[in-house]
């Protein structure tokens, strides 16, 4: 049991919420915790002494209401006690589920750490309220073997293992921890003459039930796995103050050394569709890995590109109209030489329903790993957006474009968890590829009006990541 007293009180909580049941639930928690909780309207709490916003709304985010809450959030945000909002609502599908993710990107963006796990929500307004917002999302588990911490630290590193992720940094002594943003270490084995900080890391006891905690004891998250998920969402807000509110500058474009005439190329199309090979022009004019292939009229034609891509290649047919890959367009795969193309080149069109001796790409057969699908277009009145499809995700990944580098690391990192018992996927590339593609969509905002990257192949940490399958819808043009 916790014994040593506070030395200074606890920084008042401001709760904005209409909701009765929830609000007497938050008073209750924090009263044991030793926070002591004003009920405020948001607009007043923005300006009021407190540590911490925490918001519970009534109903569902939309994106009008996103965008009367996001400047109400950047000051809070910018106050260094930010909105700590309560995102747990009613499941919903297809254009509704874009939009609300849409909505709660937007206001994350500009400063607002929205939550869907109520136990998580509140460990993000205690880490905030008694520890403030750390450096970043990086954590170090300071356990010595045996006890409750270290065996619960091994038990979520199995998980996470199981499923390709990284193990939890885990050590015996603050000293073999490797660098972090924030230390979680037993309140119990902590003394009380403990630095505030390791290093640059910040030191944040851990209790594994809150009835361990005395409202005149210092500050403690409760539960590891919540006190994880607090310190990701708090430490990735931090990052975005770091880089900026908002939706990244569209001027950073002139950081990729854009292929004009490429761009111009691909552009210079008729109709009010881009195809695969004409959007995979497009987005690697900005620096965006995709397939290398070639559009082909002729069998012989086909077998040279398949020689230059190098087998083994695949055939599908060149069609802007035609029915994607994400829809089950039809793909000739495994043709590993001159015969197999030329079969291929016939296959591909019959497949498709179309007569013999219609165009086809040939590209090379993409690397093995996890596939995902984005599409960068306007959402409702929150403008550019990139939405993430991540298949074993239970709702769609969204972010405002052009993204900043904050945004595009945690939409990528959505896939970590897609699948169990394979190698780590290459994140980082991931994020690179949606960040480009982003400012691509938004340079090009006069003439494009959305980017399908349908199929989009995550290779294992290293080996890149990269654009299968590709369309572009484009505003109408005058005639």
């Amino acid at each position: 049991m916790v014994t040593r007293a506070r030395e200074v009180a606890a920084p008042k909580v401001a709760l904005a919420t209409e909701d009765e049941r929830t609000a007497a639930e938050v008073v209750r928690v924090a009263a044991m915790r030793g926070y002591p909780v004003e009920r405020l309207g948001l607009e007043a709490a923005i300006h009021a002494p407190v540590g911490v916003i925490v918001h519970a709304p009534g109903k569902p985010i939309t994106p009008e209401v996103a965008l009367r809450l996001a400047p109400l959030c950047q000051s809070a945000a910018e106050n260094r006690r930010p909105v700590i909002l309560c995102a747990t609502m009613e499941r919903v599908r297809g254009k509704q589920a874009e939009e609300r993710a849409a909505a709660l990107s937007y206001l994350r963006a500009h400063g607002a750490i929205p939550c869907d796990d109520p136990d998580a929500w509140f460990e993000a307004a205690a880490l905030v309220a008694g520890f403030g917002v750390p450096r970043g999302p990086k954590v170090a588990i300071i356990a010595p073997p045996g006890g409750w911490l270290y065996l619960q630290a091994t038990s979520l590193s199995i998980e996470d293992e199981a499923r390709g992720a990284n193990r939890l940094p885990v050590a015996e002594m603050p000293g073999d921890a490797p660098p972090a943003d924030v230390a979680l270490v037993d309140m119990d084995a902590i003394p009380p003459s403990a630095p505030d900080r390791v290093g640059r890391a910040l030191v944040v006891p851990i209790v594994a039930r809150a009835e361990m905690l005395s409202p005149s004891g210092p500050p403690a998250l409760v539960g590891l796995r919540a006190a994880l998920t607090a310190v990701a969402l708090v430490g990735r807000h931090a990052e975005r103050l770091q880089q900026g509110l908002g939706p990244g500058l569209i001027a950073d474009v002139k950081k990729l050394k854009v292929d004009r005439a490429r761009m111009e190329k691909a552009l210079d199309q008729p109709g009010e569709r881009l195809g695969d090979h004409e959007s995979k022009l497009l987005l690697s004019a900005f620096g965006v890995p995709v397939t290398r292939q070639g559009v082909a009229a002729t069998p012989s034609a086909a077998v040279r590109i398949a020689q230059s891509c190098g087998f083994p290649v695949e055939v599908k047919i060149w069609d802007p109209k035609g029915v994607t890959e994400y829809e089950g367009g039809p793909v000739i795969v495994g043709l590993r030489n001159p015969p197999d193309v030329r079969r291929g080149f016939a296959q591909a069109a019959s497949a498709a329903g179309m007569p013999i001796g219609a165009l086809v790409i040939v590209r090379v057969t993409p690397p093995p790993g996890r596939n995902v699908a984005a599409r960068i277009e306007k959402i409702a009145e929150l403008g550019w957006t990139v939405l993430l499809e991540v298949p074993g995700h239970p709702k769609p990944l969204a972010a405002p474009a052009p993204l900043r580098r904050a945004d595009a690391d945690e939409l990528a990192s959505a896939v970590e968890s897609s699948r169990a018992g394979e190698a780590a996927p290459d994140l980082r590339a991931l994020a690179d590829l949606l960040l480009r593609a982003s400012l691509c969509a938004v340079d090009q905002q006069e003439t494009v009006d959305a980017i399908d990257m349908g199929r989009i192949v995550v290779a294992s940490k290293g080996n890149g990541a990269v654009v299968v399958d590709a369309r572009t819808r484009l505003k109408r043009r005058k005639r």
